[in-house]
This record gives structure tokens, C-alpha cells and sequence, in this order.
């Protein structure tokens, strides 16, 4: 049903570490559940942005802010640009 969040798993071909306590990750090319989870364990919330494009594949971060190597503190808020599918053009119904 359309609005209604879709779940499939994939195998993660990308992992973040190490990391250090107090400074934002690297996360770009990272799936949207490993970034999720490495940010859980930082103590930040997160802000996700899904952006339609070609360039990266569905469901990774392809934007950060903070940026990488910055300082971060348990109760920052993070947000992440993950990519999207772009609307093409989908199959007529007969």
C-alpha cells in the first residue's frame, strides 16, 4: 500500500568501525540500519532524509551532518541523506 513503509532485508556490504566515542563516523555508502545502530549506540538522534537518485544505491547514506571526524555528544542530533529509488515509470495496470 502506498505510504506504508516497506522492509527487505539485504546482506550489509559495508560496515562502519571503528569509531571514536565523541566524533561523528564516517557513515556515506553505510545501509540505513548499520548507520541507524551506530548512532543508537552514540547516544544521537537521527533525522533521515530520503533523496530519489541514480548515483547511490536504494537505502544508503550518501549525505551526513555533522560531517565525519566532527565532535559529537550523547543527545546530538544527526541527520543522514540516504538515497532513494527515483520515480520511473512504473507498470500500467490493465
Amino acid at each position: 500500500m502506498e505510504g506504508e513503509p516497506q522492509v527487505k532485508e539485504v546482506a550489509p556490504a559495508a560496515t562502519v568501525g571503528p569509531f571514536e566515542q565523541g566524533t561523528m563516523p564516517n557513515l556515506r555508502n553505510v545501509e540505513r540500519a548499520e548507520a541507524e545502530r551506530v548512532l543508537a549506540e552514540l547516544g544521537v538522534s537521527v533525522i533521515v532524509i530520503e533523496v530519489a537518485t541514480n548515483d547511490v544505491a536504494p537505502g544508503r547514506v550518501f549525505g551526513q551532518s555533522p560531517a565525519a571526524g566532527e565532535p559529537l555528544e550523547s543527545g546530538d542530533v544527526v541527520n543522514l541523506i540516504l538515497s532513494a529509488e527515483p520515480a520511473g515509470d512504473e507498470a500500467q495496470e490493465e
